[in-house]
């Protein structure tokens, strides 16, 4: 069994690089994970960007292996769970949606009572005015 052995890697590359790169090496394959622009000082102080990455580095042998290993994975059984968990995911996402718009209608409902009972406030509060008025001047 291929037991991917992951160091953290810096390249210098103008593009990203290949998740599986078989080119850089006639004997060796890489597989990168977490392929990520970071900016780092340099030895003259200056700062540039680089890959950051995490790479493991296979034989032929290995890569072969580790190749029959994925398309394991990649079995009818394996394929109807990930349609299965889309289809999870898709309906979470109309449930969401959904509350969204059930918290959004409340809010205007809450936000019309709210100028329902300022309205009533202010109407309450010209009357209040009135009778205090209305006393004070009878006094």
């Amino acid at each position: 069994m291929v037991k991917l052995k992951w160091k953290t890697v810096q390249g210098t590359q103008e593009a990203k690089p290949a998740v599986t790169d078989t080119k850089s090496s006639p004997t060796t394959v890489y597989i990168r994970k977490n392929i990520k622009r970071v900016l780092v000082t340099q030895a003259d102080g200056k700062s540039a960007y680089v890959w950051q990455y995490e790479e493991a580095a296979l034989t032929l042998a290995e890569y072969a292996e580790y190749e029959a290993l994925v398309a394991e994975l990649e079995t009818p059984a394996i394929q109807a769970l990930q349609e299965q968990n889309y289809i999870l995911q898709a309906a979470l996402a109309d449930i969401y949606e959904s509350i969204a718009e059930q918290m959004s209608a409340q809010e205007s409902t809450n936000l019309a009572i709210l100028a329902g009972l300022a309205e009533l406030y202010e109407t309450q509060e010209g009357t209040v005015e009135e009778k205090r008025n209305m006393y004070t001047q009878n006094w």
